[in-house]
């Protein structure tokens, strides 16, 4: 009888409870928007439209319109800056019908926009770690370890970076060496400590500095929260076209947890992004293609 109450005991300590949410706001504007994110001090939500032709820059929690800016491309998984000063992109251009890529940096005060690399014809859009350390894939050249290029906060040589008021921008493939799997959009934590991506054909990973590897499973659309202590992603169905399904989740990345977030069944919630005080989330709504924020309960 004793045993039977101990293991009963242990079954609900282990059981691993759903956040909740509350206090549901939006849509956030009456435009169609995708692809929302908290920036780095939660002074501003940002999103793009669809065709990723323009970044819309709202005051948090006022929603106020600050500023705007449109250029070709930019808004496809574009980064804010660690200091929140600068959004980096990705801009496009057609010549000769074709089209080419280069990287760019968008500067909130001045509302300009400053190359940062030639246009090319393959290059990937870019990454960004501690030190507003920018990093991106260009011609599906080179096969580089990413521990060894997390562990560097400096580039390796004058030529393979351009520096930006005293920021340096370094350039990286992030392909797995000797494993030769692409990563699909990866997210580079706010200190550099890991890397979570989507492995194409294959699960979410977390490949931190030290070597070591995690599979958290079938999840997409992975954003780190600011302690770098959450994954909040998503786990989707699809008709082949568009997402019917989704729901969102929060892994944690010391127990290895994956948390389920309750309360949206009225939503087809994607893209999300979690507050640097790990309070809210925001996400795009597909049935909308509007944008809302919540705040997370336990």
């Amino acid at each position: 009888m004793q045993s039977k109450f101990i293991f009963l005991f242990l079954l609900l300590y282990s059981t691993i409870f759903p956040f909740q949410v509350k206090n549901i706001v939006g849509p956030i504007s009456e435009k169609e928007l995708i692809e929302p994110k908290f920036s780095p001090n939660n002074h501003y939500i940002s999103a793009t439209t669809p065709g990723y032709q323009r970044i819309i820059i709202f005051s948090f929690p006022e929603l106020k319109v600050i500023d705007s800016f449109d250029y070709p491309g930019i808004g496809y998984n574009y980064k804010w800056s660690n200091d929140e000063n600068n959004i980096i992109c990705r801009e496009e251009k057609y010549k000769n019908k074709r089209k080419f890529y280069r990287i760019s940096l968008i500067d909130i005060k001045s509302n300009s926009i400053i190359p940062l690399t030639d246009y090319q014809r393959d290059i990937s859009t870019p990454l960004i770690a501690g030190n507003n350390v920018v990093y991106y894939q260009s011609n599906n050249k080179k096969v580089i370890n990413i521990q060894k290029k997390l562990d560097k906060t400096i580039p390796f040589n004058k030529q393979d970076c351009i520096s930006y008021n005293g920021r340096i921008f370094l350039n990286s493939d992030f392909k797995i060496a000797n494993q030769n799997q692409i990563l699909l959009a990866p997210q580079i934590e706010h200190n550099g400590k890991f890397l979570v991506t989507k492995v194409a054909g294959g699960p979410l990973k977390i490949f931190f500095k030290n070597g070591n590897i995690k599979e958290i499973g079938d999840f997409v659309m992975p954003t780190i929260s600011k302690d770098g202590k959450y994954i909040v992603m998503a786990q989707t169905k699809d008709d082949g076209h568009v997402y019917t399904e989704s729901k969102l989740y929060i892994y944690d990345v010391t127990s290895s947890d994956i948390i389920p977030i309750d309360g949206l069944d009225n939503f087809i919630p994607v893209n999300p992004s979690i507050s640097n005080d790990n309070r809210y989330i925001i996400f795009e709504d597909i049935k909308s293609s509007k944008v809302y924020f919540c705040e997370l309960v336990k």
